[in-house]
């Protein structure tokens, strides 16, 4: 019989059976897991605690027939805050949506399980503007993929970059160009892309950008992040309709 002990946060939870629940878990030792949570309808059981989407915390588990049985959890973040506006609420479940993207079972994951609690714990901050976390997030997840979007030459003329070319950038290309194509962007949006791939993790989120740039950046993060996910994000969607 095999324990297991992770850290990690309820990203999905899906009903089974009467009383239990299964907990889809993204963590930073094993990546995404399934755990069964036995019992956690019922009034007053031990572990309901646990089974609530974004509660981030030490999960204890026994493996039975290849299946985690929850047996013990204790918070070590308390994410609930975001479900008090629906604005934050959809942010923050599209953080969690992005990060289970590209979490893969069995795979530790610790590089963008910090990314992601990060963002999440900066997202529930009053002074944190979302659509820059988000930037954060997109640009961020793709450099940890090895797909970070080429911002140090020129992705068609392999000219060196810096801010007194006429910038622009190409998705088809996947990066910066200084040929006149793609959607032109500002030497502020640049150094976001450029900061935001190649920073210190410990450093990504000191960044601040004009507010007219932002737009800007938060579009190409988003068709970015698609492109290297091969999916579309729906909650977008949702976000752009507040």
């Amino acid at each position: 019989m095999e324990y297991l002990k992770l850290k990690g946060i309820v990203c999905k939870i899906t009903e089974y059976k009467e009383a239990d629940k299964i907990l889809t878990l993204l963590t930073y030792e094993k990546g995404k897991v399934q755990v069964i949570a036995k019992g956690v309808k019922k009034k007053g059981a031990a572990l309901s605690h646990a089974a609530r989407l974004f509660y981030c915390g030490e999960f204890e588990c026994v493996c039975k027939n290849n299946m985690p049985i929850l047996t013990g959890a204790a918070m070590i973040q308390d994410f609930f805050g975001l479900t008090n506006n629906i604005e934050t609420l959809y942010y923050a479940s599209h953080f969690l949506d992005v990060c289970s993207c590209f979490i893969q079972a069995e795979q530790p994951s610790g590089d963008i399980m910090s990314l992601l609690l990060n963002s999440l714990y900066l997202l529930m901050k009053s002074n944190s503007d979302p659509l820059l976390l988000t930037c954060i997030l997109h640009f961020r997840m793709s450099a940890i993929e090895g797909a970070a979007p080429v911002t140090d030459f020129c992705v068609e003329c392999n000219k060196p970059l810096d801010d007194n070319c006429t910038l622009g950038f190409s998705l088809e290309q996947d990066g910066v160009t200084c040929c006149k194509n793609g959607k032109g962007i500002s030497g502020a949006v640049y150094q976001a892309i450029n900061h935001i791939c190649t920073a210190d993790s410990s450093k990504i989120f000191f960044l601040s950008i004009p507010k007219t740039d932002l737009p800007v950046l938060y579009e190409l993060s988003c068709k970015y992040i698609e492109k290297i996910a091969g999916r579309h994000f729906e909650i977008l969607d949702r976000i752009e309709e507040l």
